[in-house]
């Protein structure tokens, strides 16, 4: 999750990385390349939130 994130952030402060991703990346559309601050914590904190769930989840079926 945090790495994904990483590599969101690398990606898109790159200039050579972004224009290639954007062009080739199947689901490229500017709502995903045009991202706020607000919408990368919240995208994040989501993230966290749900990995602990899944694995609360794991842990219990065991």
């Amino acid at each position: 999750m945090i790495l994904w994130e990483l590599f969101e952030k690398i990606i898109s402060s790159n200039k050579t990385l972004y224009d290639f991703v954007k062009k080739y990346w199947i689901l490229s559309t500017p709502k995903h390349w045009n991202e706020t601050y607000i919408n990368k914590l919240l995208d994040m904190l989501m993230n966290i939130i749900g990995y602990y769930i899944g694995s609360s989840i794991r842990t219990n079926i065991k």
